[in-house]
């Protein structure tokens, strides 16, 4: 079929797909298999961590200026038991030990 004296999309695309299938040029079909890998490769990882790595890194800026100092002078917790696996009576020593401002490990 033509159209304004061109080939059809449909016939092109099934002119291609024979020359892929059946091995006529298969040097030409690596090398569009190779495209399409990397095309997919390239929409799918790659622009993607371009373009979100730009608002991360806008946002890390933003929290480290707003709350950086906050964030590297650290604290100590000391309501917390460093070990957490004991019983509920342990813990409940631990805490009441704590309240009373007995130190123990």
């Amino acid at each position: 079929m033509t159209i304004n004296g061109t080939r059809s999309f449909s016939s092109t695309c099934a002119a291609g797909l024979v020359t892929f299938v059946t091995g006529q040029r298969p040097f030409q079909g690596a090398v569009e298999t190779i495209i399409l890998v990397l095309l997919l490769i390239t929409v799918n990882l790659i622009i993607p961590c371009i373009v979100y790595s730009v608002g991360a890194f806008t946002a890390a800026y933003i929290i480290d200026y707003m709350f950086g100092a906050i964030m590297r002078k650290g604290f100590k917790c000391i309501d917390v038991p460093l070990n957490s696996t004991g019983s509920a009576r342990q813990q409940f020593r631990h805490r009441k030990a704590l309240q009373a401002g007995i130190r123990h490990q």
